[in-house]
């Protein structure tokens, strides 16, 4: 995330000393990698955390910098809450998928201009990153950064019956989206349709053929809350991310919806890109209560190592824009709509620590009773096998996950229960896609990957379990030995270098039955 300081300044007193302001955010958990110039004004660059999704948005960063320093805060005013008026006139809204979308509100603005943005927007939206387009588009662009929340602009006059219809694609149905590409969708995917066809992917990219152009006269400005999962899932699908989708897949604000279209609305207004049409049209199914957490105070300095008073919890939790009020000896806060990383007392917990300083609270030793380790004759046996291999040879640990390919390539005979792997449900990829059903593989491309290198004198072991397939809820696992050698032993002065072959392993094997007490073996 890029927030120029001119722009923070608006709503917070930044100190005028940017590298202590990066160091004191970066302490409070928000890590700042640097400062630069941009467009001739200073760019703070940080670099979030996953669950900090709501520090997209320049004025979420505002209220940090409010909270950890100290300084005032200045948001603009809420818009106040819209009727219908005209709008309906011009658009009605259904959301067949409320579990995907819990809001949907949408803004008519008319006698549109398109053309160039002013100079001050146009160098904003460079100080972040983000080519600018048009007027139209760059004010959805610029409220996304202040607000946290994407917008999207319709060519009104391209959408079938004035409709808006929030819905799972079916099965094979197709769209343009705004690069040029067509996708190909599925009916786990969410689009925003017309009475006719999709007119954009949810919360990922809007649709080719409804776009805004230089011959829109109307436009139809979307501000929605789309479940996080549902756009993650087909972002990934469609190999597809953009800003919005970053967005949304970390989880918006509710709340903040109108908010945010109300800001575009008067941004537009204001560089005369064209004209609102009075009130609204908001469908809310998804409205829900505030989330209340119960801290106890108690619980937080056990965790912390401090002794910080109730009051001086309340106080962190007050900064950072939380209501909170007493309940005997807890303190029960009520979590902003615009932080869904708020959901228990640990969350609680983490932000007081990071309010109070993590410099602050003195480290101390954990202690506790040593427990001390029971018999376990199978834990030994491996324990004695690992040992008696590691004297002539390198462990190595690999991933007990495979690319299935592996079971071709070894020649494993059909119908070997060697090649009837667990397949996972959602794999990070095709190359770990399936659980091994023996160690083999790994070990092997361990062995490659060295002689790859020029490394070509090699004697590697693991002991690591395999999973086979079982009538039981869990697969069963079993312990394996695999061992490896290549090349020729090393030059030393007490013995001559050794062709590590079929006889030198032999040996190895050998030594390890012997050690480990096993008889009646033969070797085939």
């Amino acid at each position: 995330m890029r927030a120029p300081v001119e722009w923070l300044r608006e709503y917070v007193d930044v100190p005028d000393d940017l590298p202590a302001l990066a160091h004191t955010l970066t302490m409070a958990g928000l890590a700042v990698e640097g400062v630069e110039e941009v467009e001739g004004e200073a760019v703070l660059v940080f670099e979030l955390t996953p669950n900090r999704g709501d520090c997209h948005g320049i004025v979420n960063l505002a209220r940090e910098i409010a909270a950890i320093t100290g300084a005032a805060l200045r948001l603009p005013p809420a818009p106040p809450q819209a009727d219908a008026g005209s709008v309906r006139q011009h658009v009605e809204v259904d959301i067949h998928a409320p579990s995907l979308c819990g809001r949907y509100a949408a803004r008519i603005i008319e006698d549109v201009k398109v053309g160039p943005s002013p100079r001050w927007l146009q160098s904003r939206l460079l100080q972040c990153g983000v080519r600018p387009i048009n007027n139209v588009v760059d004010v959805t662009n610029y409220v996304m950064l202040e607000t946290n929340q994407p917008l999207h602009a319709f060519d009104h006059a391209r959408l079938a019956e004035r409709r808006i219809v929030v819905r799972r694609a079916e099965r094979g149905e197709r769209i343009v989206t705004l690069d040029g590409v067509e996708r190909v969708l599925d009916e786990e995917m969410l689009v925003i349709a017309d009475a006719l066809r999709p007119v954009a992917v949810a919360g990922v990219m809007g649709g080719l053929d409804s776009e805004v152009s230089d011959s829109t006269r109307t436009v139809l400005l979307e501000s929605a809350y789309f479940s996080a999962s549902s756009v993650r899932r087909t972002s990934r699908r469609l190999g597809l991310r953009t800003e919005a989708s970053i967005r949304f897949e970390k989880g918006t604000d509710p709340d903040g919806v109108l908010w945010a279209a109300q800001r575009a609305v008067d941004l537009m207004e204001r560089i005369g890109a064209g004209r609102a049409v009075p009130g609204v049209c908001d469908v809310y199914p998804g409205r829900s209560a505030p989330r209340i957490v119960e801290v106890r105070p108690a619980r937080v300095n056990a965790l912390l190592g401090t002794d910080l008073g109730a009051d001086q919890m309340q106080g962190y939790l007050q900064a950072l824009q939380m209501e909170v009020r007493r309940a005997g000896d807890a303190l029960m806060v009520t979590a902003p709509s615009y932080r869904p990383d708020l959901a228990e007392e640990a969350d609680m917990v983490e932000e007081i620590a990071r309010l109070h300083g993590y410099d602050r609270i003195s480290p101390t030793v954990p202690t506790g009773p040593m427990a001390t380790e029971g018999h376990n004759p199978w834990l030994e046996f491996r324990r004695s096998v690992r040992q008696v291999l590691a004297g002539a040879m390198n462990e190595v640990v690999t991933y007990s996950f495979i690319n299935p390919r592996w079971l071709e390539l070894l020649g494993l005979p059909e119908g070997s229960p060697l090649r009837q792997p667990l397949r996972l449900a959602n794999p990070l990829s095709e190359e770990q896609s399936v659980m091994r059903t023996t160690i083999l593989p790994g070990v092997l491309e361990v062995v490659a990957r060295n002689l790859a290198r020029r490394n070509e004198n090699q004697a590697i072991f693991e002991v690591g379990a395999v999973f086979m397939p079982s009538a039981q809820p869990l697969p069963l696992e079993r312990q394996w030995v695999c061992a490896v050698t290549a090349g020729r032993t090393a030059v030393n002065w007490g013995a001559p270098a050794l062709e590590m072959d079929f006889y030198y392993l032999k040996g190895i094997a050998e030594h390890l039955l012997d050690r480990t007490g096993i008889q009646g073996c033969r070797f085939q």
